[in-house]
């Protein structure tokens, strides 16, 4: 991959492909994935049918209608241009980007990031429902077994943030809402579980009805897999052809910003372009 221009590349290194796959996670957090389940070995018990609260399930019909409902889930793939400003790291490092998302298990991103005055760090990452590549200042690899792992986890959460899901998939279990306060807001919090994988809080405006917030346990896999807590803030809420979205989203980890994201333009289809998802060809 070129470098930008008025740039120069950054060699790559182990250490920079785990801060890659560290900030993917931090950055854009909030629209990681789709669902990708585990599934059990043939001889193991089927496990109990978890809880599945109907209040719990009243406000995620609340939000699913609030973010256009039918037109919402017609929705099949959506494409965001971004930038913003990731704060994880030693010092705040400005990034320009785009995500690519067809439901419920392929994303693209892309994203160049100022590391210095003359140096920009460039990062893709394809996730095509079962394998993963990145590809760093035009270096591909495959993901490795750490990646993958934490991608699940990562796909669950935003599977489940997305909403649709948690009405029609019954493996899905929501506990009954909870008041919390957050930044002085005053929000309905349910907390999601599936077998296999950690659980997560969805958190919702009692007064606009929409999803506001997300919080769930990621693994840093810049400190050697220590998990961390990830809360995401979903802000500047817009229409675009029916459908409500965030135009911006802050990441916070153990309540420190992270980092903070600014949609600059979208594009949205009820049809996916397997090309977009397909494995990257190699320099």
């Amino acid at each position: 991959m070129p470098a930008a221009p008025g740039s120069s590349r950054v060699a790559p290194s182990r250490s920079m492909h785990r801060a890659g796959a560290s900030a993917l996670l931090g950055v854009f957090g909030a629209f990681l994935l789709g669902a990708t389940a585990g599934l059990a070995r043939a001889d193991e018990p089927a496990p109990a049918p978890p809880t599945r609260s109907a209040a719990a399930l009243g406000l995620v019909e609340r939000a699913i209608g609030c973010a256009g409902g039918e037109r919402y889930a017609a929705v099949a793939q959506t494409v965001w241009q971004v930038e913003g400003t990731s704060s994880g790291g030693a010092q705040p490092m400005p990034f320009t980007g785009e995500i690519a998302q067809a439901y419920p298990d392929k994303l693209r991103i892309r994203f160049d990031m100022k590391v210095g005055p003359d140096r920009t760090f460039q990062y893709a990452s394809t996730f095509d429902g079962r394998a993963g590549w990145v590809v760093l200042n035009g270096e591909k690899r495959a993901m490795s077994a750490d990646e993958v792992a934490e991608a699940l986890e990562t796909a669950n959460l935003s599977n489940a943030s997305h909403l649709l899901a948690l009405r029609s998939d019954a493996a899905f279990g929501l506990a009954d809402p909870v008041d919390v306060e957050r930044d002085g807001s005053k929000l309905r919090s349910v907390t999601v579980s599936r077998a296999g994988r950690r659980s997560l809080a969805l958190l919702f405006d009692p007064e606009s009805g929409r999803l506001a917030r997300s919080e769930a346990q990621v693994k840093d896999l810049r400190a050697g897999g220590e998990l961390v807590a990830q809360a995401t803030v979903l802000k500047d809420f817009r229409d675009h052809e029916g459908v409500t979205h965030p135009m911006a989203w802050t990441v916070f980890r153990n309540g420190k910003e992270h980092s903070t994201t600014r949609v600059r333009e979208l594009t949205s289809a009820p049809t996916v372009d397997a090309a977009l998802f397909a494995e990257p060809a190699s320099k």
